[in-house]
């Protein structure tokens, strides 16, 4: 088991320094024991979903069922006595929660690592799950040459659904036990996430709800109808309550959250994976930021296999909660313009996203709606591939944005391009785009 040191009890004492636990406390650090007052009594930290502490657990007890009382209350913690037991219940015990809901930002004593971000054991299981149902997608590179940058396309549009969404819709379908699959399954969704949703249910054979916003298009609506998926239409307001309060009281079903759910992150978190695999070397990742649960998943896991790696979120000027958020030094509501660039740009981050994107990202880059449109009709042109408006934010963030972090040195490390290229992979996250949009870049009437 591993507990929490607070060095402000102790300055020798650092959590970002095991070495000063050993001096401290040698044979309980061995253990991966700690305490944080002088009588050493225990105060247990969120380990839960750390492979690593779970390592612990059987070199202490072996397989035998595990007790364990977490009692500290706070930031990253829960907030109330939790009693788990066996190894389902560490894992998947519906009533622990936090405010990050899984992330924390305590030290492994085992390993000497942050455990802020995800786990191997966690996104390899996320892996297994979409084996043979989501494809791995390309990695591409864009087919226009700028000096000292290598740009690559993460291609999820090719998608079954033509969205990564169906990553963390089947990661979390995927584990569900009987009796959470016996009511069918809910989300509150308008776009991609509805038809991911909808689409693994169909494959599992699951009653499948959806709550929309009335705004919705018809489009998107016969889209997921055809899935399958049962629609139901609400005002907006009612719409986005259900998605801050992860309730969804009007519809029966176990409610699969479109951003924060814990596996719907480690499903969209396989993306970056895939790509430190074929671009071991990659410098960094730019993602389109709307909810928030594509980015927590990339940077988790991205963080983890390569801590160097840069993270970005990209927002469109109509709607930049991150970025106001950062400014202001916590989540605040903005208006919100409506705009052709879809499925991203909501008036604030939601609050358990809030802790995890402050802590694993390198910042927020906002584009203007011009920069979107070039950014997207350069992709047609170059590589004949066709993508929604918030893919193209991550495309001109790479373009037009990412070399000026670097030369202020607010982003990577200094270097000299010439002779070494930065290389940048950004994240096409669908092809939700009509015809009439695509005609209108093309011609630059957008």
């Amino acid at each position: 088991m591993a507990f929490f040191l607070q060095e402000t009890f102790n300055p020798d004492i650092r959590r970002d320094q095991p070495e000063t636990w050993s001096y401290k406390w040698p044979n309980f650090s061995k253990l991966g024991i700690l305490g944080n007052n002088r009588w050493l009594y225990p105060q247990a930290c969120d380990n839960r979903q750390n492979p690593n502490i779970y390592k612990v657990f059987q070199i202490l007890f072996g397989e035998r069922e595990l007790i364990v009382n977490i009692t500290r209350a706070g930031l990253m913690r829960p907030t109330k006595n939790i009693y788990f037991s066996t190894r389902n219940e560490f894992e998947d015990r519906e009533n622990w929660k936090t405010i990050s809901d899984w992330l924390h930002l305590d030290m492994n004593p085992l390993t000497g690592r942050a455990t802020t971000y995800g786990f191997e054991h966690r996104y390899g299981s996320a892996q297994s799950r979409l084996h043979g149902i989501t494809i791995r997608t390309p990695l591409l590179r864009l087919n226009y040459d700028i000096p000292g940058l290598e740009i690559y396309l993460k291609c999820e549009q090719f998608q079954p659904t033509s969205s990564f969404k169906i990553r963390g819709a089947t990661n979390i379908v995927k584990i569900l036990s009987s009796k959470q699959k016996e009511n069918g399954i809910v989300t509150a969704s308008s776009g991609n996430m509805a038809k991911g949703v909808a689409w693994i249910a169909r494959q599992e054979n699951i009653k499948c709800r959806i709550l929309v916003p009335d705004t919705t298009n018809e489009a998107k609506l016969k889209a997921i109808d055809r899935l399958g998926g049962e629609i139901t239409k609400c005002p907006f307001d009612e719409w986005f309550q259900v998605i801050e309060s992860h309730q969804c009281p009007m519809l029966d079903g176990y409610f699969i959250h479109p951003a924060s759910n814990r596996h719907v992150m480690a499903g969209n978190g396989t993306i970056a994976l895939e790509i430190l695999e074929e671009l071991p070397d990659c410098d960094a990742i730019l993602v389109p930021y709307g909810g928030g649960g594509l980015i927590t998943g990339i940077s988790s896991a991205a963080k983890h296999l390569k801590p160097s790696i840069d993270i970005f979120a990209c927002e469109i000027e109509t709607g930049a909660p991150l970025h106001a958020a950062f400014n202001a030094g916590d989540t605040i509501r903005i208006s919100v313009q409506n705009s052709w660039v879809n499925g991203i740009g909501i008036s604030s981050v939601l609050k358990e996203v809030w802790p995890i994107v402050k802590e694993c990202i390198d910042g927020a880059i906002v584009i203007t709606l011009k920069e979107t449109a070039d950014a997207l009709k350069l992709l047609i042109e170059s590589n004949h591939l066709i993508c929604e408006g918030a893919s193209a934010t991550a495309l001109a963030a790479s373009l037009w944005h990412y070399r000026n972090l670097l030369e202020n040195g607010q982003a990577g490390r200094r270097r000299n391009l010439k002779q070494e290229p930065v290389k940048i992979v950004a994240i096409l996250t669908g092809a939700g785009i009509d015809n009439e949009t695509i005609i209108k870049c093309l011609n630059e009437t957008l």
